[in-house]
């Protein structure tokens, strides 16, 4: 903390009226009630309490505009109380004064020293000084703060929230999106003059890209990925059997025995990879397109040298006197196994059910 804050914080405490700012910033920066701000907060540890006062504070101090001071609360106390801080302290407040919310892309990194960081908007670049972050930062990091040039370097206020390459693409078209609905509906706003009048938009941001990662689904390259069992009841054993040796779509993997009852006994058992091999064509019905909110699980075949054979694993087949039961890890694919095992098999097995694990 910078040895002016407390005197900054001290002289807010001074005018009680200016209080009834903090539950709109609550409401807009975090989607609740102040009731519902301080219950949540209550039950935080010590230092994740810290780190929320900050954010709320530093907004509060350096971006929301008083209509009863007619100013932003750091200008109104740099014009109205400067016998209360030296020179330098000054210095330092007018250059936070200035600054903005703001993404940043890591560049370099250099343990126990910092990081030089560039704006995704504004492109300057800098040099970061701050120790704490620059021990869990990597290349290409993004991440949401406050940062002012002081004496050549940045220097943050408030805490570091951390992003990754992956959001990049999403958080610049938010805040082109919202840069063009801003005011008139045009960018005629420089990006300083936006962040400082919509600091709210930069927290909307974060807060959709962690929902998003909370809603994150996971996709086959054949459909959601939903771990399914289909079962068949077994007709024509050898018949079965006999088809399966003659299909490129399976591949052999073991032989083992499965206890089916008292009564029948245990039984030989057969297992199989099922392969998208030969069924390119028919499986393109039901290929996963694009996936803006997901990501799209491989499971391609590999050589011996790790390189990807264009060959899907699209499922487990197990085979034995009584059962034909497959495993597969969508609901597409267990459909269509429905569909392609009736043409394959004929009338050697008869379908039972789909089960969803």
């Amino acid at each position: 903390m910078a040895s002016f804050e407390k005197k900054i914080s001290e002289i807010f405490d001074e005018n009680p009226r200016l209080a009834r700012k903090i539950p709109v910033v609550i409401r807009k920066m975090f989607q609740e009630s102040d009731a519902e701000f301080k219950r949540r907060v209550r039950n935080m540890p010590e230092e994740e309490q810290q780190s929320v006062f900050l954010i709320l504070f530093d907004v509060l101090f350096i971006d929301c505009f008083f209509e009863s001071l007619n100013d932003r609360f750091l200008n109104w106390v740099i014009k109205n109380h400067p016998e209360k801080f030296t020179e330098d302290e000054l210095e330092e407040m007018r250059a936070q004064s200035l600054s903005h919310l703001d993404f940043y892309e890591v560049q370099k990194v250099y343990p126990g020293r910092g990081s030089d960081i560039q704006s995704l908007f504004t492109h300057e670049k800098g040099f970061l000084r701050d120790i704490s972050s620059s021990r869990s930062l990597a290349k290409w990091d993004i991440f949401l703060s406050r940062c002012y040039r002081h004496r050549g370097e940045y220097l943050a206020t408030g805490s570091l929230t951390l992003f990754t390459q992956d959001n990049k693409k999403f958080i610049v078209s938010r805040i082109d999106k919202a840069m063009s609905e801003s005011i008139d509906g045009s960018r005629n706003d420089s990006f300083p003059e936006f962040a400082k009048a919509h600091w709210e938009v930069f927290y909307q941001i974060a807060r959709e890209i962690r929902e998003r990662a909370l809603n994150k689904k996971f996709y086959t390259k054949y459909g959601e990925l939903q771990l399914c069992e289909v079962r068949f009841k077994v007709i024509d054993y050898q018949a079965i059997l006999g088809k399966i040796d003659k299909c490129d779509e399976f591949n052999f993997i073991e032989a083992g025995r499965r206890r089916v009852s008292k009564k029948k006994g245990n039984t030989a058992r057969f297992q199989y990879d099922w392969l998208s091999l030969g069924l390119e064509d028919e499986l393109k019905t039901i290929e996963t397109g694009n996936v803006e909110n997901g990501m799209i699980l491989s499971t391609s075949q590999l050589d011996k040298e790790g390189n990807q054979l264009g060959i899907e694993a699209i499922g487990t087949l197990y085979v034995d006197r009584f059962l034909f039961r497959l495993e597969t890890r969508s609901l597409e694919l267990a459909e269509f196994s429905v569909r392609h095992f009736a043409r394959l098999f004929g009338d050697a097995l008869t379908f039972k059910r789909i089960i969803k694990k």
